[in-house]
């Protein structure tokens, strides 16, 4: 598992002391005295990245138990636990996070720029229909006191449409709210 883990031969990893070829070079400096311990017995626990012999990164977890001997000498059991494809999959999660974040702003900053659209749009069109509704309201009173006829229709019609479209552009204005 180790030689496939690291791309290192057993034989090339018996007998080595730090720094390990499997390290990172800012990580020998870092941990070169890490066998430095004054209990008989102690357990440490490490998350790394390491790198390949072919210097393709791996993450572990790796669990160390030091023990001194009645001459002093320190031994190392170790215990590795793979989680590179746990890392590879966090940091995917993490960017796909970032990405969506940044589209779904992008998409409020949009229906923002949308809703300011549609609400400048239906002001600028209900100005206009304001004296068109009230001379026509106007007219059609004055129309419906002489008798019925082809210009009250019309005069009907045009009051009734500039009704509607003030309408319209009340729904319009409530669906950019």
């Amino acid at each position: 598992a180790f030689e496939t883990l690291t791309g290192y031969s057993s034989a090339e990893a018996v007998g080595l002391k730090c720094p390990y070829p499997w390290w990172p070079p800012e990580m020998s400096a870092q941990f070169a005295g890490e066998d430095n311990t004054d209990s008989e017995v102690e357990l440490r626990r490490y998350e790394r990245c390491y790198r390949k012999k072919n210097g393709e990164p791996f993450w572990i977890v790796t669990n160390i138990r030091y023990v001194r001997d009645k001459d002093n000498q320190v031994s190392r059991i170790s215990n590795w636990q793979d989680i590179t494809e746990s890392k590879l999959v966090a940091d995917r999660i993490r960017d796909l996070y970032e990405q969506e974040k940044e589209l779904r702003q992008e998409l409020e900053e949009e229906a923002k720029a949308r809703g300011m659209f549609i609400d400048i749009l239906a002001h600028e069109l209900k100005t206009p229909m304001t004296p068109i509704l009230a001379s026509s309201g106007m007219l059609q009173e004055i129309m419906q006191a002489d008798t019925p006829s082809v210009r009250t229709k019309l005069v009907d019609n045009i009051y009734d449409s500039a009704q509607t479209m003030v309408q319209r552009l009340e729904e319009l204005l409530d669906l950019a709210r």
